[in-house]
Protein backbone atom coordinates (compact mmCIF):
# COMPACT_ATOMS: atom_id res chain seq x y z
CA UNK A 1 0.00 0.00 0.00
CA UNK A 2 1.61 3.19 -1.17
CA UNK A 3 0.00 5.40 1.45
CA UNK A 4 1.92 3.59 4.20
CA UNK A 5 5.18 3.97 2.32
CA UNK A 6 4.50 7.71 2.13
CA UNK A 7 3.81 7.87 5.86
CA UNK A 8 7.02 6.02 6.71
CA UNK A 9 8.97 8.15 4.22
CA UNK A 10 7.48 11.34 5.65
CA UNK A 11 8.01 10.50 9.31
CA UNK A 12 11.45 9.05 8.69
CA UNK A 13 12.75 12.48 7.77
CA UNK A 14 14.27 14.76 10.34
CA UNK A 15 12.26 17.87 11.12
CA UNK A 16 14.24 21.06 10.73
CA UNK A 17 14.47 22.89 14.05
CA UNK A 18 14.65 26.63 13.80
CA UNK A 19 14.39 29.58 16.18
CA UNK A 20 10.86 29.56 17.52
CA UNK A 21 10.49 25.88 16.52
CA UNK A 22 9.66 22.95 18.74
CA UNK A 23 13.03 22.96 20.50
CA UNK A 24 12.54 26.56 21.73
CA UNK A 25 9.18 25.74 23.34
CA UNK A 26 10.47 22.92 25.51
CA UNK A 27 10.17 23.61 29.23
CA UNK A 28 13.37 23.61 31.24
CA UNK A 29 12.16 20.69 33.34
CA UNK A 30 9.45 18.15 32.69
CA UNK A 31 6.95 17.36 35.47
CA UNK A 32 7.37 13.60 34.85
CA UNK A 33 10.82 12.08 34.62
CA UNK A 34 11.12 10.27 31.30
CA UNK A 35 14.46 8.80 30.42
CA UNK A 36 15.69 6.72 27.52
CA UNK A 37 16.00 3.83 29.97
CA UNK A 38 12.34 4.19 30.96
CA UNK A 39 11.31 4.19 27.32
CA UNK A 40 13.51 1.19 26.52
CA UNK A 41 11.84 -0.79 29.31
CA UNK A 42 8.34 -0.13 27.97
CA UNK A 43 6.58 -2.79 25.92
CA UNK A 44 5.86 -2.09 22.27
CA UNK A 45 2.18 -1.58 23.11
CA UNK A 46 3.04 0.84 25.94
CA UNK A 47 5.26 2.85 23.59
CA UNK A 48 2.50 3.10 20.97
CA UNK A 49 -0.06 4.12 23.59
CA UNK A 50 2.30 6.74 25.02
CA UNK A 51 2.91 8.10 21.53
CA UNK A 52 -0.84 8.29 20.88
CA UNK A 53 -1.39 10.13 24.18
CA UNK A 54 1.40 12.58 23.37
CA UNK A 55 -0.15 13.23 19.96
CA UNK A 56 -3.59 13.82 21.52
CA UNK A 57 -2.05 16.31 23.93
CA UNK A 58 -0.12 18.12 21.20
CA UNK A 59 -3.19 18.19 18.95
CA UNK A 60 -5.15 20.16 21.55
CA UNK A 61 -2.79 23.06 20.83
CA UNK A 62 -3.01 22.78 17.07
CA UNK A 63 -2.30 26.47 16.49
CA UNK A 64 1.23 25.97 17.86
CA UNK A 65 2.00 23.20 15.38
CA UNK A 66 3.65 24.17 12.13
CA UNK A 67 4.02 21.58 9.41
CA UNK A 68 7.43 21.40 7.78
CA UNK A 69 7.57 22.50 4.14
CA UNK A 70 8.24 18.96 2.83
CA UNK A 71 4.94 17.77 4.36
CA UNK A 72 2.87 19.81 1.90
CA UNK A 73 4.77 18.22 -0.99
CA UNK A 74 4.10 14.71 0.39
CA UNK A 75 0.39 15.55 0.62
CA UNK A 76 0.38 16.85 -2.99
CA UNK A 77 2.07 13.67 -4.22
CA UNK A 78 -0.44 11.48 -2.37
CA UNK A 79 -3.36 13.51 -3.76
CA UNK A 80 -1.93 13.20 -7.29
CA UNK A 81 -1.64 9.41 -6.92
CA UNK A 82 -5.22 9.28 -5.62
CA UNK A 83 -6.52 11.43 -8.50
CA UNK A 84 -4.70 9.16 -10.97
CA UNK A 85 -6.39 6.10 -9.44
CA UNK A 86 -3.08 4.73 -8.13
CA UNK A 87 -3.98 5.20 -4.46
CA UNK A 88 -7.14 4.22 -2.63
CA UNK A 89 -8.32 5.54 0.74
CA UNK A 90 -7.87 3.25 3.73
CA UNK A 91 -10.05 3.24 6.84
CA UNK A 92 -8.11 4.69 9.79
CA UNK A 93 -8.49 1.55 11.95
CA UNK A 94 -7.21 -0.62 9.09
CA UNK A 95 -4.32 1.80 8.54
CA UNK A 96 -3.32 1.62 12.22
CA UNK A 97 -3.45 -2.19 12.16
CA UNK A 98 -1.23 -2.27 9.05
CA UNK A 99 1.27 0.20 10.52
CA UNK A 100 1.47 -1.82 13.73
CA UNK A 101 1.91 -5.04 11.73
CA UNK A 102 4.77 -3.50 9.73
CA UNK A 103 6.45 -2.26 12.88
CA UNK A 104 6.57 -5.71 14.50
Amino acid sequence: MQIFDGIFRAFGRKLPLKPGGFNDRRPQRYPVAMSALTIENMTWDEKLRAMEELWKSLSREEARLESPSWHEEELRETAARHDAGKEQPVEWEAAKRELRRRAE
